[in-house]
Formats: C-alpha cells, structure tokens, sequence
C-alpha cells in the first residue's frame, strides 16, 4: 500500500495526533507487552535481575522474530506508539550506560548485548519507517518521549561511534544511521521534508566542525575550551517540527564531549556517513550530486586543516587510528565521484590540495598512528588521482602541480615506510616512474611501466590493470575501479561506446542463433522465427537487449555495471533514466534504428508475446527507448503510430506491470516530437485518454491513471500543466484510501523531483486548484487537509493564503458557507473580508468580466447575498477605492489569448472608467472610451505599473512565470488602450520590459509590448526609445523566437516610413543593425545616411551614446566603437596631435572613462569594453588633452535648516544624482522607491505646489525659477511625481552596527551604503533634516552606489555637528582605520582599500570647506556696514562656533601625515603636498612650542619626493634650500627637473665611472644626452 500519507498502526497520524481517549495501547505483541513492562512507571520497585532478564527477552524477541523464527503475524509489531516505546527502551537499558564507561574492555556480555540492541533498533526501524517521525502519547518525564524519534536517536548514535574501541559494534552503528538514511527515502510523511534525517546529520557536522576548529591547535583538553552545544539551536530549529521550542529540544539531545580525540572521532564518523549516503543514492541528480561533492570536500578540508599541520607529525592526542582511516576513506570515495564527470577547476584543485597534504602530514607521522592499512589507503587515494588525471589537461596540470612534488620529496628525503608498507614506496615510485617520462597527459606510456610486486593482492591486480593494460579504458567495468561502478562518459571516446554497443549486438546475434557481429539489418525474419522458441526470461532479455542498443548507438551511456546478468548488462542512459524535465536529446538515426522499430512490431503481434507477462512489459520498455532517441515523426505521432496506439492500449491491459509500463512511455510521445504540431497534437489526445480513464469505477484503472497523470505532469506546462494538478488534486478526495494516498505520492514525488517545491508548482495555478480544493472544504475536508499537508501548513493558514483566489469564485456562486469559513480562518467577518484591498480588486474584476449590462445591480447583488452588510455601500464607492488594482486584474484577463475575454475585459474596463471619473454608473456602455479610457490610464498608469512591476521583478517573492507572462499582456494591452495617455508611466514601462527582456522565459513577451509601444505612441514619446529599441534588438536577437523577429522587422520598417524625418536627424547615434541578416534592407538605408557625416561627427555620436543611462545602449555603442576605432585609429592620433587638438578626443576619452566608473560594478561587460577602447584610443599627452571631469557641487552651510539652502539642495541631488539612477535602474522595485524617494523630495521641498499650482500668468516665485532651471529631460521625468501617490508599506529594517564598520572582507559599495545608512538612520538633528534623511535612508541600501556617495558628507555632518560625542568618535576613528588599513601589493582588496579611501577625502574635503564656509559667513554677518550679508543672532553666532568646534575635532583627530600617505597611495598628490605640507607646520609648531630642536630632513626629503610626482621644478629647488645636503640623487632630480640635462649628463657620467655596468645610470645618461640634443653625435 502506498505510504502518500504516512500513519501509524492504529490509523492514527504521525504527528501529534495519538490516542483522543487516553487509553494505553492495545497490547498486540509479546514486544509490546514487555515494552510496557518497562515503561509503567506505576511499578515503583523492580528486581534489576529480572529486569536484565526481561531486557534479553525484549531482544530474542525482536531479533527472532526479523529471522522469521516465529511465524505468527502479530510478532511484527506495526504500531509506530509501541515501536518508538521498543527503541526508548532498547537505547535506554542496552545503550545508554556506554556514554558513562567503556563496557568493551573483555565483558563479552556487554560486547553481546549492546551489539544485539543496535541490531534489534535497526531491523524495528526497517520494518516500521515512520516510527523515525513519530511522536508518542507518553506521560514518561524522560525529555525525549516528546521529541520525534529521530531527533534524539541520532545526536546520541552519533555520540556512540567514538565511545567504543570495538569495531563491530561501530559497524553497527554506522549501519543504523546508513539504514536511517535509506528508509527515509522510502516512505513519505506528511509535514516532514525530505532528507531531514541527512540534513540533521549535516548540520551536527558543522557544528562540530565549528567546534573543532575553535579548539585551536593547542589545547587537548576539552576543559580549555568553551562547552560546545551540539548540534546547535540552528540546526535544531532546520530539522524540528514547529510545535517544539527549540530551547527544550536542545538539551535533551546535545552530545557530551570527553576529548578532542573524541570530537574528531564522532566529527569524521559523521562525515563519513554523509559521503556514503552520497555514494549509494543514485537517484540523485548530477547538480545535487556535484553540490554534495563540494560540500564534503569542503568540510574534509577544514577538519584536515584543524587536526594537521603540513609536514609536521599528527598528535595522537588529537587524533585517533580509526579517525585517519575514515578521513583517507573519505577522501578516496570523493575522488571516485569525479571519474567520468565535467568537474570544475576549483574542485579539483581542492581535493589535489588536500590529499597532498594529507600525504605530507602522514609520511612524517609515526606510530600509533600509522599501520598498514593507512598505508593502503594511500595507495588507493594515489592510483585513483593518477588514473583520474588521464580524464583531462586540467586534472593532469594539477595532478603535476600538487601531488608529484610531495611523491618525490618523499623519495629524496627517504621517508621510513616501514610502518606505511612497502607497498606505498612502490606506488610513489610507480607514479613517478609514469610521470617521469610523460610530458603529455594523453602519452603516459602505461603499458611500459615496471612491474613492482605489490603484497596486497588487490593493489596487484588494479596496478596490472590501471597502468599496464595498453587497451585500458578507466570506465569500461566496474570491475576496472573496485568498490565504485565506473562511467562513461563522452570524453572517453568512441571506442569503448563501440565496445559496449559491439558486445549488446553479440548478445542480441546469440540469442537469435547468428553469427557474431552479424549485421542488424533484416533480422526482423530471423527474430519472428526464433522468437517462438525462445524462453521467457530470453525474450525479455531480446527486448532489453534493443532498448539499450538504441542507447549505446546513440551514445547516451552514462554507467554501466558488471552486476552479473546472464544476458545482458545493466546499464544507465542519461536520456532515458534521466528525470523526465531534465531530458536532452541524443538520436539514432538510419536503416539499424528502423530495422530495431519494424523487429519490434513484429514480435509484439506473436501469439506467444500475447501470452505472456514478463516479455510483454520487457518490449513496452523497449519500445520507450527506441522512441527516446528516434526523430522519425512517423512513429512519434501518437494518432497514427501503431507504436503510439499499443502505448494507449497498454493504459487499459488487465496487466498491472504493462498498465505502469505503458503509463512511463506514454511522456515520450509528449516531449521529443520536433513538430509543434504533432506535439500538440499528442497532448490532447494523451489528455482525453487519460480524462476518459479517470471517469471509469474500475480501481486498476483508476491506480494507472493516477500514474500515468504523475508521469504527464513531469513534462507539462501552462494549462495542460493546470490540468494534471486538477485531476491530480481531486484523487485526494477519492473515497478509496490507496488511490488517494497514491495521489499524494505523485504529488509529493512531482515536488522532490523538480526544482520547485510544492507551494512552487502549485502556484501559478492557485486561481483554479484552490477553488477546486476549498469549495469541498465542508463535504470533503480531507482534500484541504492533505493539501495543507503537502505544503507543510495548516488548513486555516491554507484558507487564508489561497483568499484572493477563492473568495471572488465564491461570492460569485453566492457560496456563503465557504466564506464564512474562510473568513473564519482569517479572524474576520466576510464583509471585512470581501473589502480587504486584494480581495475586493479581484471580487470587483471577476464581476465585472461577466456579461451582464447592469453591472452595478450585479456587484451589489452579489455582495449583499453573501453579507448583508453591504446594503448600505454604493457600487460607485467600492469601485473608486481600489481602482488600480481592479484595472490591474482586467489587463490581465485581457492579455490572455481569449478573443471573448478580451472583449469583456476592454468593455469592464470603459465602465471602471467611467465611473471612477464621475460618469454615471448606470450602465456598461453609458462611457466611451475616447471619452473616459485616457484620461483614466493618465491618472492611474503610475499605481498599475507598481503592482505589475512587482510581479515581473519579484518585488514581495519569486512569482510563477505564468503570472508574469499574464503581467507582460497586461502592460500590452494597456499601452493599446492608453496610446500616448500613458506617457507619465513611461519610464516605469520601460524599465520594466527591460527587466523581462533580460530575463530568457520572458524575452518573447516583452518585446512583443515594446514592439506595441513603440508602434502606437506618438513620436514625441518614442524619439528618447529608439536607440534603446535598436540596443535591445542587437544584444536580444537570437533570444527570440522566429515570430517575434518578423514583428520586430515590420516594426523597423513601420518606424523608418512614419517617422523617417525623425530618424534621419538622430540616425549618427542609431545602433548597427548589420549584426542582423533579416534587417540588412534597413541597415544599408541607415548606413548611408550615417555615411554623410564625416569621422569627427561619428567620434561626437559615440560620445554621446556611451553617456545614456541605458546599459543595453552603453554596450551596444561600446562593441561598435571598438570595431570603429580600429578603422579610424589613424584621425584620432592625427587630432591629439596637431597645434591645436581637436576637442573630440578629449571628449571621447572623457565619456569612455565616465561610463566605466558608472558601470563598473553592475555590468562587468561594459568595463572590459571600456577598457578596449581606452587602449585603442592609445596614450594621450595630458600635457596638450585634458579629458577633464565637470564636477558639480553643492555646500549646505545651514545644514538643512534654510529652506532657500534645502531647496537648493533638492534640485541639485535630483539633477546629479537621483534623476540618472532612476532612469539606468532596470529593477522596477528599485526604481519604485526612487520614485517615492522624488516624489516626497518634490513635496518636502515644496516645489510640487509651485509647479502644480501656479496659475498661468502668476509670478516665477523662487521654487518655480529652481524648476524651469533643470533640463528639460529632467523635468520630462519628474512631472509625473507632483502628482504621484506612491507609499511604502514596510518599514526600513536596521541592522544592528557596531564601530569600527569597516573590515577587510567589505567591499567598498558595502561599506558605503552601510555607512551611510546607519548615519542617516541616526536620530540627530531635528526639522527638515530628519524629515529629509528618514526619505534617503529608504534609497541607500539597495540603490546605485552614487546614491550613497553623494549623501556620505552630508550626513556626517549632520551627526558631528548634531551628534553625541561618542557617536563623532565613532565616526573619527572609522575614518581613520580606513586610512590605516594595509595597502596589499597587488589584489581586489587593494582597489577596495583605494575606492574606501576616496570616499574617506570626499568626507574630509566636503567637512572643510563647510568649516571655512561657515568661518567666513560668521566673520561677513560680524562686518559692519556690510548690510547685504544675512545678519546672524547672537544664539546662531554661538551655535556655529560650537558646530565649527565639533568639525574641528573631528578633523583633528586624523593626522595630516596620515592622509598623506595614503594620498600618495592613490596617486592624489597634490593633496598629499597640501596635507604634508601642514604635517610639517605642525611639527615645527610643536617642536617650537617645546624648545626641542627636531631634525627637519626626512620630512622635506619626502617632501621633496611628492613634488617630483607632480612636475614642480619650483618647488624642488625650494625644497633643496632647506637641506643640508643634498646627495648625488637629490641633485639629478633637481636639475632633471629644471631641464639642466647638461648638468644631470655630468652627475651620470661621474656615476657610471663608479658603476660602469649599472644599467639604470646607462640608461639614464643616454636621455640626458637625448634631451639635450647630444644623442648620436
């Protein structure tokens, strides 16, 4: 029966629910009646003799009754209750003493009893598997009867595998943790997720790595160290079910530490059993298997890198025999995962890494730690690495790198290897011999090789055959790598796919009586007549025999193994033993693959077929892998195949296992089929034969339709994806127990075998599955039990998620009952239910989508049918309060396919807008939509695109794909609808299609909207869209589909014919269309347009393309600027050369820089780009071209407390900073809160109402001069925010942050923003300032990195001059360890610690000029007479000089010398001599102060140093007065740098008298005698 929903004995479930009445449990078994003998806690007093004896009968008992001793059905207890008791008991009295002492020092009873109890624990748990999640009805005050099983057992099983010296008993306990591991898989629980007893095991691993690593290296002692807590709060709270607190569940299972010998014992046995888990599960797929390499890997790693140091001997202390085994064990079944695999670079670098050093480690380790079985696991570990590195150059190259220098240190130092075995020096010497006389790893001469006699039999026989066999392939057996089935895999080569499909023709030539490597073409006649003779087993051995012929011919094997068939290997093709969605395509084609087809028809039709059982399932499954790899419609097409209509007939056989059989073919015909048509085909007839199937009573068929429904889905989508889930969903409630409880296996299986969980495939179906499964929550409430199961949530939580999907259905039938249950789980009554803003939008939408013209009567119907509450409500009102959001749920019904639909929807929509502006409500076509549909969408575009980019971004969670593509209609069909109305949204739109275009699933889509947009909207609107438009066509070509590049063609040439005059002046900064065949009409018409502009004016073009905020153009422009630059090189040198450069170089050179610091950290591709081109543009004299920045800044002296300043302030952010990050954000959610951010910025600053409501002949107040002030672009995009109504909902999470913020490990732009935020989230200042920094902290975390740049200074400001003291200490000091932190020579961390610093001199510079500011406005208000200056207050005057004091501090506190060095550092010189320069002033000042004479000259020598880097010759001489003495290179300098080279040749020629090979001084003498005209006289 199937295990869908996982119960106990009694019928009762596994959580929690047991015994309602309280009664104990029925006593079915000696088992459980001796199990109750020791759990009655009523029996005060015992013999503890007769308990021993009682405790060996509970054993015998359930160890006889495993070996079948005792035939009687109620021996096998089958009650999780009594079984959970049994294993209590067990561990209790036969395990639980172990922890205390050691019982296996020659007490053979003991030895006996504890071996019996892990046994009889192990074979409970394989009978019983749900006892693991089980929790008991027990009163015991033992901790643990609360906890499911497996949340003690494990810690303490664990705990176990160190206590002991006695091998078999911990063989025993790995064995039961390995068994833990494999039922599991078997059986599914509902609220439990898949793989808990292994995710528990690797988390205990990691806390136990964490422990160890802690420990250090040099304490043994466990008292030294803090008390460890494993397994941890976290891994607890991963695995425990949600009843539990986590607090109470810790200490009952926390593993108790005697040692760290212990630790790294029970640390390496856990490891141990997740490697070997990884190994024998096979059903795991290759990216979960590569995943769980690198997670074991990683974790060897860090335990080998605790317990050893390279070289240096392992301490026994810390370390056990046992524990090295294990870890070398490990190891070797890692490397063992790699054969036949792509595996990355990084992996192999790090298992090469640290078997090298294990090796180095254990070659100087001596006794106890070494014997001869670490000695052969060396071996082992070397033969594998070196068979590993023939797979490919990478493997090789690391293999030379890593472990070949280790091999032959070992061999010149003359390692003991006594107590490793001669074996290991013959393995070391084995592979340097190989590697030795190899240079190529395809050439290693392995036939060639010494034959060194190894004792070991086993390293004999995989010497002769790893590196003496010519012809050996590493993955032809499994016998060729012991203990591993080998693979193969393409990198192989041919020959061993030849050699594997040469033997199955041999096989399938044997049988039919052939000779061998006989031909397979017109071997149906010899089959039809031999297979009549044949016996069963023989048969179904011929149709295995052409299943994997047609695999091994189309060269998909991926393992095979040398189990021992007698007719035919057993095999794994990667095709057809892959999951079903994870399927490629690899074919066999030809007259073989037919002949293989026309065989089987054949032999399917004889009588003697027919009759049996076995051979007729051996040929469907056959026939399921010739359909796998063939491309020949004819027998893919399911209606006409006579393949397909056996398939079909198969569903309906009285044969269970050709039922099943036929069920796993029937997906092949609905997923290779190349033709669209015949695919399509293939799906609807699949689904009416399975929904006709579903209709029948017979419960045979019913089980193979549920089947066959789990085996569609797993290659379905969209609607017919729907379709399976409903079908699937409504077995749940089938009044049969094994169906409904095999339709939740499908269900679960669906989810733990896709990427998606079950909430995931659910979800872009809820709108139909939830009504399904909530309108029978009363008559059927199992279906929304074991739906909420499946999801891991109770009913109620499940009501109130699924709402927005149900509740329109349901006041739509009037279904008053199952609202009220739903709002019932939500704690409210249905009319708040009904009004809840998702809710009412999706009720108002589905209402209004029906046919009916007096749809105002319908609503109000319909809504005071389900509670009359409503009585007193006006349609009118309920529609003008959710107007977006119902408009919202209308555009996408109208984007769907539906032509009815859409009609309805448009119709729906014309009426929503007709009364949400006033119109009378009466009727549904009382509005037209020229009257009302334009005005609507201009109101309300802003609010309709916020939820639908929310959507399309993911901006509350990942969305279904499907509801995205349903978002992606919407916006088109509103851009239909709105025409040029939507222009406020523009922006919005467009950076939302950018987003979808980005994304792969969703490309088509997109483009298809912009492609409506950009041929409905005026040519106002798409003059700024068409070199996005051409961008995104040159970057997105080959993304989309035929149908889509034909609609862009047309599109191309709409836009050239209608608005021709339009493109013809800004075609120079059109993009290339050559890159596009099907556009090669239109780009020969655009190329000779371009081509009237002469070179300079295409230089000019690519200046201004590359500064958009538009990536997709940057790049574009990017890619033909450096194809351009290699063309016309030669007029860029010819510019920056002549008298007077041309202005276009600088200009070109400025904008390439500009846009690799814009982009550098968001598109990698754009900074590698600039990179070329700044190479191709070549060195510019700075001397004649200055690419100089345009630098803009802003001082608020008033420090927000002017409004004239804040204003100022306002518009300056907004032109610089806020506009261009807006307009580049291609994250909708984003630029949602750069939208709130301007809008609250516009209304603060009270420019909204000067915009908004300034009468037309009014004054220009000073507001409205600031507005009329911005670019014109500028205010295109802030126009639509005076009006906007955006909010945010959630407030901004603060992250605790302690001082000192900055460390190494950050990256500038984290530092940045975290800085930055933390200080605008400071609660200093009050007025404006607050009110402005609580909108910016909103833009600062998540935003472009500019944000956060120019907001840095001003709010450090704030906190200095506002602040506490120590908050101004805080902020000195992390300035400060900026400064200090470590230059590295060459890395990514010194960039980080260079872009820190900057940020650090911006601060300081913006600080400064404030003071002096401030000082001079201070002195200006004090000046009489000067009536022009603002006069200050006696209470102003005495707060600036405090804030001036507070600046002062701060700035004091970072001394001049510091900064400049590190001004040096990153080549900012002329601050480095400004700020030297005051370093020396103070230390005269000090020295003066103290009457201490100071020697000057280090200082003025480094002084000396800076002005060299900035080529001040004055300044040189100058400094020279103030040396005493100046030696030989201070006089060069000076006089290089005056230009007397005449003087400089002399100091050169009397050096070089002193060092006549000194290179450098040559070097140096011949420029002097270059500079000064001398040179080759």
């Amino acid at each position: 029966m199937a295990r869908g929903v996982a119960r106990s004995g009694s019928g009762r479930p596994v959580f929690g629910e047991m015994h309602q009445d309280g009664g104990d449990i029925p006593q079915s078994t000696l088992a459980a009646q001796l199990v109750n003998h020791f759990t009655d806690e009523r029996k005060h007093s015992r013999d503890k003799n007769q308990d021993q004896e009682t405790f060996r009968q509970l054993l015998r008992e359930v160890l006889d009754a495993e070996d079948g001793q005792h035939p009687r059905p109620e021996t096998f207890e089958m009650d999780s209750n009594v079984n959970y008791k049994l294993i209590h008991v067990i561990f209790k009295a036969g395990l639980e003493g172990l922890n205390s002492r050691d019982p296996f020092s020659g007490k053979d009873e003991q030895d006996r009893q504890a071996s019996n109890s892990l046994a009889a624990i192990e074979h409970t748990i394989r009978r019983n598997p749900e006892v693991l999640f089980v929790v008991p009805s027990s009163q015991e005050s033992d901790p643990r009867s609360t906890l499911p099983l497996y949340m003690w057992l494990v810690p303490k099983l664990l705990a176990l595998t160190a206590y002991s010296k006695n091998v078999e008993f911990r063989d025993g306990v790995m064995r039961l943790l390995t068994t833990a591991f494999v039922v599991e898989r078997k059986v599914h629980v509902r609220q439990v997720r898949i793989g808990t007893v292994l995710r528990y095991v690797k988390g205990c691993t990691k806390d136990l790595l964490f422990y160890i690593e802690a420990s250090g290296t040099g304490s043994v002692g466990i008292q030294t160290l803090p008390q460890p807590v494993v397994p941890s709060a976290t891994t607890i709270a991963e695995v425990c079910p949600d009843y539990l607190q986590y607090s109470e569940v810790q200490s009952a299972v926390e593993i108790k530490f005697r040692d760290i010998a212990f630790a790294n014992d029970v640390t390496m046995s856990a490891l141990s059993l997740v490697i070997i888990d990884a190994d024998a599960n096979e059903a795991r797929s290759r990216s979960s298997t590569a995943t769980e390499n690198g997670w074991a890997l990683s974790s060897l790693t860090r335990f080998w890198h605790t317990v050893a140091t390279e070289g240096v001997p392992l301490s026994p202390n810390r370390i056990s025999l046992r524990c090295v085994d294990l870890f070398l064990s490990a190891i070797r079944t890692v490397v063992s995962h790699m054969a036949g695999s792509k595996s990355r670079s990084t992996f192999v670098t790090r298992i090469m890494t640290v078997s090298s050093q294990a090796l180095s480690t254990l070659l100087v380790t001596q006794p106890p730690l070494l014997d001869l079985a670490i000695g052969r696991q060396l071996c082992m570990i070397l033969f594998e690495l070196a068979l590993l590195s023939r797979e490919s150059q990478l493997i090789h190259q690391t293999f030379l790198e890593h472990i070949i220098p280790r091999l032959r240190s070992s061999k010149e130092t003359q390692i003991h290897f006594v107590d490793l075995g001669e074996d290991l020096e013959h393995a070391i010497s084995l592979i340097l011999h190989l590697y030795n006389q190899a240079s190529h790893f395809e050439a290693l001469p392995l036939a060639q090789a010494p034959a060194w006699s190894f004792r070991d039999t086993e390293l004999q026989d995989l010497n002769h055959r790893y590196f003496h066999n010519a012809v050996y392939n590493p993955d032809m057996e499994d016998t060729e790598r012991p203990l591993k089935r080998a693979r193969l895999s393409d990198m192989n080569g041919k020959d061993t796919i030849f050699d594997l499909r040469s033997m199955i023709v041999n096989k399938i030539s044997d049988l039919l009586g052939l000779p061998e490597n006989s031909a397979l073409v017109n071997i149906t006649a010899v089959a039809v007549d031999c297979y009549p003779g044949l016996s069963e087993s023989a048969q179904s051995s011929l149709y295995l025999l052409i299943g994997q012929l047609s695999c091994a011919s189309a060269n998909s094997i991926s393992k095979t193994s040398d189990r021992d068939t007698r007719h035919s290997p057993e095999i794994k093709c990667r095709i057809c033993d892959a999951e079903l969605e994870c399927r490629s395509s690899r074919l066999w084609e030809g007259p073989e693959s037919e002949e293989m087809f026309s065989t089987i028809a054949s032999l399917i039709r004889l009588p003697k077929t027919q009759k049996h059982r076995r051979p007729r399932v051996a040929a469907m499954l056959a026939l399921k892998r010739l359909l796998s790899h063939t491309a020949n419609l004819d027998h893919l097409n399911l209606a006409t195949s006579p393949f397909g209509q056996w398939c079909l007939q198969g569903l309906h056989s009285s044969i269970r296992e050709l039922r099943i059989a036929a069920g796993r073919t029937l997906p092949v015909f609905l997923q290779y089929p190349s033709n669209s048509g015949i695919l399509s085909k293939n799906r609807i007839r699949s689904l009416d034969i399975l929904r006709n199937l579903s209709g029948q009573t017979d419960l045979a068929l019913q089980e193979t339709c549920i089947l066959a429904w789990g085996q569609i889905a797993r290659v379905s989508h969209g609607d017919q994806m729907n379709l399976v889930l409903l079908k699937l969903v409504a077995y749940l409630g089938h009044t049969n127990a094994l169906l409904c409880g095999l339709a939740y296996d499908e269900i679960q299986g669906l989810s733990n075998h896709s990427p998606f969980s079950a909430m995931k495939l659910f979800a872009p179906y809820w709108h139909t599955i939830a009504v399904t499964v909530v309108q029978d929550v009363n008559r059927r409430p199992q279906v929304a039990q074991q739906m909420s199961d499946l999801l891991a949530m109770s009913v109620t939580d499940f009501l109130s998620m699924t709402q927005v999907h149900t509740v329109p259905h349901f006041v739509l039938t009037k279904r008053k009952d199952i609202l009220q249950r739903i709002a019932d789980a939500c704690g409210q009554s249905i009319m708040v239910l009904c009004r809840e803003h998702n809710n009412l939008a999706a009720i108002l939408s589905c209402v209004l989508l029906q046919t009916p013209s007096d749809v105002e009567s319908l609503v109000m119907n319909l809504l005071n049918a389900v509670s009359p509450e409503f009585g007193n409500v006006d349609c009118a009102e309920l529609l003008r309060s959710e107007p977006q959001a119902t408009a919202s749920e209308l555009l996408r019904a109208a984007g769907e396919s539906d032509e009815a639909k859409k009609a309805n929807a448009h119709q729906a929509l014309n009426f929503l807008a007709g009364v949400t502006h006033g119109k009378p409500a009466s009727s549904r076509g009382s509005a037209r939509r020229t009257d009302v549909i334009g005005p609507f969408f201009e109101t309300h575009v802003l609010g309709i695109m916020a939820l639908l980019a929310d959507t399309i971004n993911d901006g509350k969670g990942p969305q279904p794909v499907l509801e995205k593509l349903r978002c992606l209609g919407a916006i088109r069909e509103m851009i239909k609808l709105a025409r040029s109305h939507i222009s406020n949204g523009l922006p919005q739109i467009c950076a939302c299609l950018r987003s979808a275009i980005e994304n792969r699933d969703l490309a088509n889509q997109g483009f298809d909207a912009w492609i409506i947009m950009m041929t409905t909207l005026g040519e106002d609107e798409i003059a700024t869209l068409l070199d996005p438009t051409f961008a995104i066509l040159v970057q997105h070509w080959e993304t989309f589909v035929p149908e889509i590049q034909s609609r862009a063609h047309d599109m191309i040439g709409h836009l050239l014919q209608a608005h021709s005059s339009m493109i013809w002046d800004i075609v120079h900064t059109l993009p290339s269309l050559a890159s596009i065949p099907l556009m090669a009409k239109y780009d020969e018409e655009l190329s000779k347009r371009k081509a009237t502009r002469d070179v300079k004016h295409h230089f000019q073009a690519f200046s201004q393309r590359c500064h958009s905020e538009n990536a997709t153009v940057v790049l574009t422009a990017l890619d033909e600027l450096c194809n351009y630059l290699e063309e016309h090189q030669g007029f860029l040198h010819e510019a920056a050369n002549t008298e007077q450069p041309d202005p276009v170089v600088s200009q070109l050179a400025r904008s390439i820089l500009d846009t690799s610091i814009l982009f550098s950290n968001t598109h990698p591709a754009i900074a590698i780009l600039c990179a070329r081109c700044l190479g191709l543009v070549g060195c510019l004299d700075p001397t004649r071209i200055e690419a100089v920045r345009e630098k803009r800044e802003i001082l608020v002296l008033s420090n927000f407390v002017r409004d004239d300043e804040t204003n100022d302030f306002v518009i300056f952010f907004l032109r610089e900073v806020l506009v261009k990050a807006f307009l580049s954000a291609t994250n909708s959610r984003s630029q949602g809160f750069l939208a709130y951010a301007m809008q609250e910025l516009l209304s603060i600053s009270e420019i909204k109402e000067s915009v908004t409501h300034r009468s037309r002949d009014g004054p220009f107040d000073a507001n409205y001069r600031r507005w009329v002030s911005l670019p014109e672009s500028v205010r295109t995009t802030l126009m639509p925010f005076t009006d906007s109504k955006y909010f945010v909902t959630a407030g901004v999470l603060q992250p605790p942050c302690n001082y000192p913020l900055y460390n190494a490990e950050m990256s500038h732009g984290q530092w940045l923003r975290t800085l930055t935020f933390d200080l605008l989230k400071k609660q200093a200042g009050a007025g404006k300032v607050q009110t402005i920094f609580s909108v910016l902290s909103r833009i600062v975390r998540f935003q472009d990195i500019s944000i956060s740049n120019f907001l840095l200074p001003f709010a450090c400001l704030n906190v200095i001059i506002n602040g506490i003291d120590q908050e101004k200490l805080e902020i000195a000091q992390e300035l400060l360890l900026v400064l200090h932190q470590a230059l590295p020579e060459r890395s990514h961390t010194r960039d980080n610690i260079i872009h820190c610093s900057q940020t650090v001199f911006q601060v300081l510079d913006y600080l400064s000029r404030w003071m002096q500011e401030k000082k001079k406005e201070i002195a200006t208000s004090k000046t009489t007479g000067n009536r022009a200056a603002r006069s200050l207050s006696e209470a102003d005057i005495i707060t600036d000089v405090a804030q001036i004091q507070s600046v002062e501090m701060v700035l004091s506190m970072i001394p001049a010398d510091v900064i400049s060095r590190r001004a040096v550092e990153c080549k900012s010189y002329s601050r480095a001599l400004f700020h030297w320069e005051q370093f020396i002033r103070q230390q005269r000042d000090l020295h003066k102060a103290t009457n201490q004479e100071a020697d000057f000259e280090p200082l003025y020598e480094r002084l000396q140093e800076i002005y060299t880097q900035i080529d001040e010759p004055d300044g040189i001489e100058g400094i020279s007065v103030h040396l005493h003495v100046l030696n030989i290179d201070q006089q060069i300098l000076e006089h290089r740098k005056a230009g007397r080279w005449t003087a400089a040749q002399s100091w050169y020629e009397l050096l070089l008298t002193k060092e006549p090979n000194n290179l450098e001084v040559q070097y140096n003498l011949l420029t002097s005698l270059k500079e000064s005209g001398q040179h080759g006289k």
